[in-house]
């Protein structure tokens, strides 16, 4: 349940830390997570001044902080609040993991699937955001658990003690020396460090539903894929304890490959990789928690805080390269991750049998308990999310002489404060439509800035319409395209980049519109005004005419990303006089917009975001919608026949 909490609580940092960048100095928003990280780093003080009060206090501290989530407290995305969850999390997680009780890192996969139950009943939307009554009472009894739990624990630790003091008397007396009781002291310093790392992997790729569902499967299949993932990881946990140090540093290296390779996969391969990779990273946990050797409390507290560096920094440093790169590949940083996980090998002194390290009777109790909660993440929820997908088949057009139109840039549904809010992009959809066509750029499935949500997947779900995707600056992070017309075929084309910036993509989907075909083309162009991305730009435009502009029915619609002005020195913009614009207009295209002034922005002052119809298509109106809290404003288009 801590690991559980602790998770849902970077989904709220995450996107908070985005809205934060934002609007403030990235000296700023790096002090923040850098506190968040550093926070950890206090427990073995703490530790010596509180004993084990400490990991008491630290968990109810997280109990109370999950029940003022649902109550709806920082719910604008407070960074302070994000911010203070994930601190308590890391700390209570480091406290609860580097105590000598058997079966940790089983509670590890316990607490993923618990997270992947509870995450997939809501589609993806973690009910850390509150967003109705369900994920109120979802949250409050998430928090009443943990409190529980925790006093169950001490009830059992303190059994537990007095059962080993008595051993203890009772060998004294007979001159013997005490018993071997199992795994003694703390995690280790190098397992408390594979610990954070396996626990990034798992947060960006091998537990997350949003990355499998990217690869093209349903939510569902994904859900499920990733319920098998956990049963693999559990696995990994079973057989590590008879194999020793070998094992551990060949899993480490599967990890690494793992980290380098997924983060760039588009085909089904990566779900055999996330398969193989679960396995490894159950090797590492078993070795990291159930068969560690004594290596003392306070180098296990230190190991942890450490460990969770990767999962915090390394996360976001992760995903800030597709926005500002890195001077490095950023599958550098998750290879990296994966190959820190060698550092398990540190824990333990020499290999041991598994009798030794967990009785037999407990690995198969602590296997039947995962199996069960993976079953109904595997099973149960996957079969209730496929029961109430949309059809694929999609439906018919509202009116058989027009099309309704919607275009919108979504920011990945994190507002401008930092808020994840997607309800308020599904409830403005619904509002101004019904539409026979959605565009949405900047789309994000599974990505940690957007707290994991599959914006796609969910959007879907909630509007009750199929969906097309195409990947562009990652496989988890481009351009969807919903559609109430029946969906007829699709392509993906990549399109040019200027240097190192974020990767581009245009999809063409095809749709029987009564009878007669629609080519939809939807893009998303260069960014920035710098020579190297205009001129990408342009290549950009004239590949999509080359290949998608004679065709017989065409809508094109995207955030172009035109040269104009950045704030607070706005030019006078004459969108009729962006090259973009006038490439697309000299090809025939027609659009609703005002060419000759930027008389309705649709990003901040600038006009960056179009509508244009062309061969037997002509655009016939177009209205710009404010949707409070988001950067880029709704499209509105009515495209007919000419």
């Amino acid at each position: 349940l801590t690991v559980v909490v602790t998770l849902e609580a970077l989904r709220r940092l995450f996107p908070a830390v985005y809205g934060l960048s934002e609007r403030a100095s990235l000296t700023t928003t790096a002090a923040v997570v850098l506190a968040v990280a550093a926070a950890p780093l206090a427990t073995p003080l703490l530790r010596r001044l509180g004993g084990a009060g400490v990991t008491t206090a630290a968990v109810v501290a997280l109990a109370a902080w999950r029940l003022a989530a649902a109550a709806g407290v920082g719910a604008g995305g407070s960074v302070a609040f994000g911010a203070a969850g994930a601190a308590l999390g890391l700390v209570a997680l480091g406290c609860v993991l580097n105590e000598s009780t058997p079966g940790r890192a089983w509670a590890v996969v316990g607490g993923l699937a618990v997270d992947l139950t509870v995450t997939a009943s809501f589609a993806s939307h973690d009910p850390v955001w509150p967003s109705g009554a369900a994920s109120r009472v979802v949250g409050a009894a998430v928090a009443s658990a943990l409190a529980a739990a925790l006093v169950s624990r001490r009830g059992a630790l303190a059994a537990a003690t007095a059962r080993a003091a008595q051993a203890e008397r009772t060998a004294r007396a007979q001159w013997l020396a005490p018993p071997m009781a199992g795994p003694a002291g703390g995690t280790g310093l190098g397992g408390g460090v594979a610990v954070g790392a396996v626990l990034a992997l798992e947060l960006l790729f091998l537990a997350n539903p949003g990355f499998v569902a990217a690869v093209d499967v349903s939510y569902a299949e994904a859900v499920a894929l990733v319920a098998l993932g956990l049963l693999a990881l559990a696995a990994g946990i079973a057989v590590v304890g008879a194999l020793g140090r070998r094992a551990t540093v060949t899993a480490a290296a599967v990890l690494a490959v793992a980290g380098w390779w997924l983060p760039h996969s588009r085909n089904a391969g990566a779900i055999a990789v996330v398969l193989v990779a679960q396995v490894a990273a159950g090797a590492v946990l078993g070795d990291a928690l159930d068969a560690a050797g004594s290596s003392g409390a306070r180098r296990g507290d230190v190991g942890l805080a450490l460990g969770w560096w990767p999962l915090v920094v390394g996360t976001l440093l992760y995903q800030l390269h597709y926005d500002t790169p890195l001077p490095v590949d950023n599958r550098w940083i998750t290879a990296a991750t994966g190959a820190a996980t060698a550092l398990a090998a540190l824990s333990r002194p020499a290999p041991h049998p598994l009798p030794d390290a967990v009785p037999v009777r407990s690995v198969i109790r602590w296997s039947a308990a995962v199996a069960a909660l993976a079953a109904v993440a595997g099973v149960v929820v996957p079969a209730a999310l496929a029961a109430t997908a949309p059809d694929a088949a999609g439906g018919h057009p509202l009116a058989p002489t027009g099309l309704r139109v919607a275009q919108w840039n979504v920011h990945e549904a994190v507002a401008d404060g930092g808020a994840l809010d997607p309800d308020a992009l599904a409830d403005a959809l619904a509002t101004q439509g019904p539409f026979d066509v959605i565009v949405l750029n900047e789309v994000a499935r599974g990505w940690p800035l957007s707290g994991q949500l599959d914006l796609a997947s969910w959007l879907s779900r909630r509007l009750d319409l199929p969906f097309v995707w195409a990947g562009a600056a990652s496989g988890q992070f481009g351009t969807a395209v919903l559609s109430r017309l029946p969906i007829v075929s699709t392509e993906v084309v990549a399109l040019p980049v200027a240097g190192r910036s974020q990767g581009r993509s245009a999809l063409r989907v095809t749709l029987d519109r009564g009878g007669r075909h629609v080519d939809v083309v939807a893009t998303h162009l260069q960014a920035r005004n710098d020579a190297a991305s205009m001129a990408a730009r342009l290549a950009e435009v004239a590949l999509v005419l080359d290949r998608f502009g004679r065709a017989d029915a065409l809508v094109l619609a995207g955030d172009l990303n035109p040269r104009q002005g950045d704030p607070p020195a706005y030019p006078v913009r004459v969108p009729g006089e962006f090259a973009e614009v006038r490439a697309l207009l000299d090809a025939g295209l027609t659009t609703a917009a005002d060419l000759a002034a930027c008389s309705a922005p649709t990003s901040n002052r600038n006009c960056s975001d179009y509508v244009f119809a062309g061969g037997s298509l002509a655009a016939k109106s177009l209205r710009v919608v404010d949707v409070a809290g988001f950067d880029h404003r709704l499209l509105v288009a009515i495209v007919a026949d000419r």
